[in-house]
Parts: C-alpha cells; structure tokens; sequence
C-alpha cells in the first residue's frame, strides 16, 4: 500500500481548512476511566519512544461505536474510511508540529485524504498543574511535520525542519498559501503561557496562536491534521509530570477506493 498523496489533493486540504473547536465536557469523568483502561488493555501496539512517551494503538473503531452519538456530533461520520492516531502518555509537553501521516507510513490507497483529528485529554499529575493546548493559524499541506528552529529536536519519526526558508506548503487559516516571514512571536502569550521552559521563542517566529485551551479531562479539540500545534508544560511552578490523551485521525477517500466504514454493522 502507499503513503498517502498530499500532492493531489492540495485543494481538498485546502476548501477544508476551519478553526478549531472544544467541545467541553462532552465526556463523563467514568467516560475517561473507560479510555484509560482501554489504552492499556485493549489496544493491539504499543511503542515506547526514545523520550520516554508510550503510544497505544489499534482496536480505535470500538472506541468510536462506544461513544458513537457524542463523536458524530463533533464531525460527521458517514464518509469515514479510516480512523488512526494513538493513546499517548508522556512525561513532557510535545513540540510544534503537524500530526498528517509520515512519509514513511504506507497504510493508505489511492484517494484517501486525512480529514480531520479529535483530541481528548485523559489525565494531568498532578491535577493541580496548569497545562495547555495551543493551536496556530497556519497549516503545512504536507507530511507530518516538526518546526525545530534553536538547538534542541524533537524525538520524531516526522519530517524535521529548523530553517523555516525551506518550509513548503504553507498556508494560513483562510486556505491561501503565503511564504514564511521571520516575524516576532507574541511575547505576551510566550510568556503567559511559559512557552520558553522547553522551546525558544526564535522557534515559533512567523507564527500567530489561533487559539489555546485547557488540558481538561473530557473536554474534546477538533482541528485540522495539518494545522500546527504544540502544548506547554504548564504555568510557573504548576507543570506536569505526567500526562495522557488520545488522539484519533479521520480520513475520506475522494475517489471511492474505499467504502465508507458501516458503523451499524459494527454495532
């Protein structure tokens, strides 16, 4: 099978681009304990990262039967063929990047297209600690992607880029594509957010924050897979030392190589 084909379909990518949502609350706190122990007993894979980060995958069309109504309001399920992603618990914050499929990933067929990610925070410890998820105004219509300008990288299998000149495929939240400006990131919000305990501010230069939400247990994100993000530790002497959360990836297919999953059938 081949990796998927961004190259292509560039206008789909592109007529879908939309701001990014929380639906807060949307799961119960017994909800979350369900994920929980099904990230560790009932996914098929699991890999631990160089970093430290565990993933946990497979077995996610279960994940979407169970709670069926509450993802179907979130985005619209009928023309689903795939659905990837992971569980993940980490005991950092991640960097900036984009979470489309890697070059490396031959997991698709002609005409499958990633639609869109749902990202549910499952646990922070301690519970005390002020973490966050921030999400960007531009999207990179190509494979996944880490920006790693300064003099650390991500633990990545990603495409890693640290001089943004050779950064392709760029395009802001209106679908047009625009070239990167070396342009100051908003200090305010660096600093709000505590951005500069693990990244440079030189590494989010160029870039506007479109909007930032709380690592809320039960609350769901929706966003575009080529929309840049990254999450934070936490406030000043509030970080985290660990945390979870699943992310599942949606994908269509464009040219009817594949059916449409029958989620009644798997009722």
């Amino acid at each position: 099978m081949p990796s998927i084909d961004i190259k292509n379909n560039i206008s789909f990518y592109r007529s879908n681009i939309s701001s990014s949502r929380c639906y807060q609350n949307i799961l119960s706190s017994s909800d979350v304990e369900w994920l929980i122990d099904f990230m560790f007993k009932e996914t098929g894979v699991y890999r631990l990262g160089s970093s430290g980060n565990m993933f946990f995958s497979e077995n996610f069309e279960k994940i979407i039967i169970k709670f069926f109504d509450k993802f179907n309001e979130m985005i619209d399920l009928s023309e689903i063929v795939k659905v990837g992603g992971n569980f993940f618990l980490t005991p950092h914050q991640y960097g900036f990047h984009t979470d489309m499929p890697e070059k490396g990933d031959h997991h698709f067929v002609e005409g499958d297209v990633a639609f869109c990610t749902i990202l549910i925070p499952l646990f922070h410890l301690p519970q005390k600690a002020k973490c966050h998820f921030m999400l960007f105004n531009e999207r990179i219509l190509s494979h996944g992607t880490t920006l790693d300008r300064g003099p650390s990288k991500s633990d990545t299998h990603y495409n890693s880029i640290s001089n943004y000149d050779e950064i392709e495929n760029l395009y802001n939240e209106s679908g047009l594509e625009i070239k990167y400006e070396d342009k100051d990131f908003d200090n305010d919000l660096f600093e709000k957010y505590n951005m500069g305990a693990t990244s440079p501010k030189e590494r989010f230069n160029g870039f506007s924050i479109e909007s930032v939400y709380d690592w809320t247990p039960g609350d769901a994100m929706v966003f575009d897979t080529t929309q840049l993000h990254c999450s934070n530790l936490g406030l000043k002497k509030e970080l985290f030392k660990n945390k979870a959360g699943l992310r599942m990836s949606f994908y269509k297919n464009l040219k009817n190589k594949r059916d449409p999953i029958d989620w009644e059938k798997l009722k």
